[in-house]
């Protein structure tokens, strides 16, 4: 959310020609980029997908960094201009920040089984030695 905001800000400052302020925001965003969600998705895809799939995770996320790296630079210098391409980057930014809210899952104190298996269609016993009970996952990755 922090991202998406700065994005939206640094495309207001650009529209208005305020260089002081589009630095600012900038520098605002790198420190928010890397406290916060930015670069953890690299992180929790390699704890949630099998190591056959973690392959395929990785190409997608290296694909939109190589997208991103490819078309800003022409965005940048179409029609919308720069307080438009932030506009829209903040846009996806708000998009991405419901979606993690909604949908991902936390994986703190769970077990790599456990984890694995945190997004699966089916249901899953696992079977925790150190506490002797089970763990029922439903589809949702709820346990009971």
């Amino acid at each position: 959310m922090i991202i998406a905001v700065c994005h939206i800000f640094i495309g207001i400052f650009a529209a208005t020609t305020n260089d002081l302020a589009v630095v600012i925001m900038m520098s605002i965003f790198m420190v928010a980029y890397v406290i916060t969600n930015g670069p953890i998705i690299w992180l929790y895809v390699s704890e949630i997908v099998s190591d056959a799939a973690l392959g395929f995770c990785l190409f997608i996320l290296w694909s939109f960094v190589l997208l991103l790296s490819l078309s800003t630079n022409f965005l940048m210098e179409s029609f919308l201009r720069p307080q438009g391409v932030f506009w829209i980057f903040g846009a996806f930014s708000l998009g991405g920040a419901y979606f993690n809210y909604q949908f991902a899952k936390e994986t703190h104190g769970l077990s790599d089984k456990e984890k694995k298996t945190l997004y699966s269609k089916d249901y899953y016993v696992i079977q925790r030695p150190k506490e002797n009970n089970l763990l029922i996952f439903d589809s949702a990755g709820n346990s009971n």
